[in-house]
């Protein structure tokens, strides 16, 4: 047998995986284009890289609202679809046009997905996607989103001028927090909730010729760490963890919040272009909040890994200093006095299904609170979970924190 030939036949097993397996809460999903176009998935510690939708062009990935699936842009034609665990994909709209290059979650549960060829942020609100914001020629194309965990806003990363902007979640106000230099690029940004930074992918010239990194920049626009990466292209934030994740081609590098590599796997076949990166079933915790005084904000947990389980649910004003419940198991949220207050129900005429158990079947539950006419505009709540199970460090499976903003 040819040397060539074993190469290719080695490399379809690598991409095959296992038929039956699913991935499972805390595995990276990842998109790729080119000839080994698809979504795959690298499980557990082991990182083996399986496949979940062969021959299919994605440019980006995001987990969906209360876990369970994603949803990924179609590369070819900007149509957004909704992928599960067993590799069963669903259309969620073609009225997206090509150019689909990231997306992000809502507070209300919509989605904002920019488009780097005509340079539109669309709201998805179910199946149906409108016009939110169009950008200027000279704001460059958006390519990269993320919310801001701190204050609710969007941040936005453009093409060919390599910048951050902030994109006010209400009035859609427009303001630079980065600048990068000429013929830079973004090609991804995520939020990280335990230093309230932001992990950037970009290119950037050198002396002689451009290279890329990841970058992480503080919420004042400045620069912290930088790293570079041969072919950065699709960043994501492990918010539980803190670590970030980085896709590169066909290599995953794994990050500290300083930037320091901490793993570098580039075993996988160099027919694999990665296009996007996230956490699979990352949303134990989603929100549908419109933010206005007096509404009830909707919680819907769904831990997977934790059917059948006790859990409670708190509120805060604010993220840090997170409570930590061992290594890589953080809850983002800051133990003050509203946390005090609402841990597991403890305004039982502010608050509903603080405290429970999770489903049997699906491990889901649900709760709500009133937002109270005394809060300000612009305050931010957060919102928090946990169930407990033995099988996590202190007994304890926590959840993402999600920020609803008042309007």
């Amino acid at each position: 047998m040819r040397k060539s030939r074993f190469i290719s036949i080695l490399a379809a097993m690598v991409l095959a995986g296992s038929v039956s397996a699913q991935p499972v809460q805390g595995d990276l999903v990842l998109t790729s284009q080119g000839s080994a176009a698809g979504v795959y998935f690298l499980s557990g510690t082991s990182m083996v890289l399986r496949t979940l939708l062969p021959n299919f062009v994605t440019s980006g990935v995001k987990t969906t609202h209360n876990n369970g699936s994603v949803h990924v842009i179609g590369g070819n034609t900007g149509n957004i679809y909704k992928l599960d665990a067993r590799g069963s994909l669903y259309t969620i709209t073609t009225s997206t046009p090509q150019g689909g290059a990231a997306m992000e979650l809502d507070q209300d549960g919509s989605y904002m997905v920019v488009n780097s060829f005509n340079r539109i942020l669309y709201r998805l609100q179910g199946n149906s996607p409108f016009v939110y914001l169009t950008l200027t020629s000279s704001h460059g194309s958006p390519n990269a989103i993320c919310r801001d965990g701190n204050t609710g806003d969007w941040i936005i990363g453009t093409t060919m001028n390599g910048r951050l902007y902030r994109v006010n979640r209400e009035t859609r106000e427009i303001t630079t927090l980065y600048s990068g230099s000429a013929m830079s690029s973004i090609f991804g940004v995520a939020f990280m909730p335990q230093t309230g930074e932001f992990a950037v992918v970009r290119s950037r010239m050198g002396y002689t010729t451009l290279f890329e990194e990841l970058a992480i920049i503080r919420s004042s626009g400045s620069v912290h760490y930088t790293r570079q990466i041969e072919n950065a292209n699709a960043v994501t934030v492990n918010h539980k963890t803190g670590r970030i994740y980085v896709a590169a081609k066909n290599k995953v590098v794994e990050l500290s919040s300083s930037a320091t590599v901490l793993a570098s796997r580039t075993c996988y076949p160099s027919s694999l272009e990665f296009t996007g990166i996230d956490v699979w079933d990352d949303q134990n915790l989603s929100l549908t909040a419109s933010g206005a005084h007096g509404s009830q904000p909707k919680i819907a947990l769904r831990f997977n890994r934790s059917k059948n389980k006790p859990y409670a649910v708190a509120l805060s004003f604010g993220q840090r200093p997170a409570i930590s419940f061992g290594t890589n198991n953080v809850l983002n949220l800051k133990p003050d006095a509203l946390f005090f207050l609402t841990a597991a129900g403890g305004l039982p005429y502010f608050t509903s299904g603080f405290a429970g158990t999770t489903n049997l079947i699906t491990g889901a539950a649900t709760a709500c609170f009133t937002i109270p006419w005394s809060l300000p505009a612009g305050t931010c709540i957060y919102v928090g979970a946990a169930a407990v199970n033995t099988a996590f460090p202190n007994n304890l499976d926590v959840s993402n924190v999600e920020c609803i903003k008042i309007r």
